[in-house]
């Protein structure tokens, strides 16, 4: 193989960083890929990372290593920290991304509801995001199904921000903790019980 066969041959190569499994993919094989694109998603021996959209005037006052709390489900607090940074923000969205390893991610599964909040020039920022399935629209509002406390379900408008994948960022609406219904929400009406599964 002459030198700029192995060259081709080495670019088209991607190798995975660590032992896991992969959660998603998004390339395929012979496709064109820009710098920064998301091409697989890993869950690296079993442990979980929180993908957080950002605005590009966020992303440039986190730093790698930095403290982060999350909430997930009902309340359960995890830490973690900033591993990696987006290097560009995508053209359209003008949104990127930061990833947050988390300290301890025992019992969680991948794509669950979580909230998280940084500490981003002296002031706070809750991010937010959920499946898009179990975001619902009526006209140009968007809204949601909160489940209470006695598992009955409520419609909560929400306001939306970054798309990535399947998921949706909350801006604004819901509370840390909240259960939300993510599928099968357009069968429900004001008031239904549910029955939450765990």
């Amino acid at each position: 193989m002459d030198e700029a066969a192995a060259s081709r041959t080495a670019q088209g190569r991607i190798v995975a960083p660590d032992d896991g499994v992969i959660s998603a993919a998004s390339a395929s094989a012979g496709s064109m890929v820009q710098p920064g694109a998301e091409l697989f998603r890993l869950i690296r021996k079993g442990r979980l990372e929180w993908r957080a959209e950002l605005t590009a005037e966020e992303l440039m006052l986190l730093r790698r290593g930095m403290a982060v709390e999350i909430t997930v489900g009902e309340g359960r607090v995890l830490k973690g920290t900033v591993r990696a940074i987006s290097p560009s923000v995508d053209a359209k969205t003008r949104y990127g991304y930061a990833l947050v390893t988390l300290s301890d991610s025992s019992g969680i599964i991948a794509g669950v509801y979580a909230n998280g909040t940084f500490d981003i020039s002296g002031g706070k920022r809750t991010l937010s995001s959920l499946p898009q399935s179990a975001v619902m629209r009526r006209g140009s509002a968007a809204y949601v199904l909160v489940v209470d406390a006695e598992n009955r379900v409520h419609e909560r408008p929400v306001k939306l921000g970054q798309r990535s994948g399947d998921r949706i960022e909350i801006r604004q609406g819901l509370k840390s903790g909240e259960k939300v219904v993510e599928t099968g929400g357009s069968f429900l009406s004001e008031g239904d019980f549910v029955q939450v599964v765990k």
